[in-house]
């Protein structure tokens, strides 16, 4: 049985010969196994038995691996280098003023989506191709404003949080359609809400402003 083949069945709750499969690694552990099998992703994980296959689109892609130093990412926020990762250091939105002139990147863009071309082109008939778009509306939301300023936001300046959200998710619901007409098989959406010890905003307000975006996404994926 081909890897798309079972993750598809398994997505649509039948049985098949064994339960799909994919791994992520963090950037150490990943350049420990690229140097061990002399493999990079995609085929490092497909050697390793992943069934499917994972490009994204979003300002999740902002996470890039820097040597050194800081830079500003397409949707302005500034990153910096912190041991093998990136920690934000200032937000484009800090002050609200600005939301008005602020313009996001254009989900519009050919070059963005030539990833996923290429990875379904080659890899589509045989693994089940994810279309990621990550950190799809609250993380987004609070990267360009800061977390403790959004945070106080939803409870205080209700209008700015829902048109800021809806700017967040205007650019990934036009992606995840891009990446819908390219032919991947899954959509990946994405909002970290959690802590260890419960939701980091409460149930009613996670209902208010992220409950309805979702139905957008889920109702539209479905025609």
């Amino acid at each position: 049985m081909k890897s798309k083949e079972r993750v598809l069945q398994a997505v649509n709750h039948q049985e098949s010969d064994r339960p799909p499969v994919f791994a992520d690694f963090t950037p150490e552990i990943a350049a420990k196994l690229e140097k061990k099998f002399g493999l990079k992703e995609p085929e490092l994980g497909i050697y390793l038995g992943n069934d499917m296959i994972i490009t994204s689109v979003g300002i999740s892609t902002s996470f890039e691996r820097l040597q050194q130093g800081t830079y500003i990412c397409e949707w302005g926020i500034k990153w910096e280098k912190v041991g093998l990762y990136t920690e934000m250091i200032e937000h484009p939105l800090n002050d609200i003023e600005v939301f008005n002139s602020y313009k996001p990147p254009n989900p519009y863009r050919s070059s963005i989506y030539e990833e996923a071309k290429k990875i379904v082109e080659k890899y589509g008939n045989d693994y089940a191709v994810v279309g990621g778009i990550p950190c799809t509306i609250f993380e987004a939301s609070w990267y360009l404003r800061g977390m403790d300023k959004f945070m106080i936001d939803l409870l205080s300046n209700k209008t700015f949080v829902n048109d800021l959200m809806d700017t967040v998710m205007h650019y990934h619901f036009v992606a995840g359609k891009k990446l819908i007409d390219i032919g991947v098989d899954i959509i990946l959406t994405g909002d970290d809400v959690g802590m260890q010890t419960g939701m980091m905003i409460s149930p009613n307000l996670w209902r208010e402003f992220l409950k309805p975006r979702y139905v957008i996404y889920f109702m539209n994926s479905k025609k």
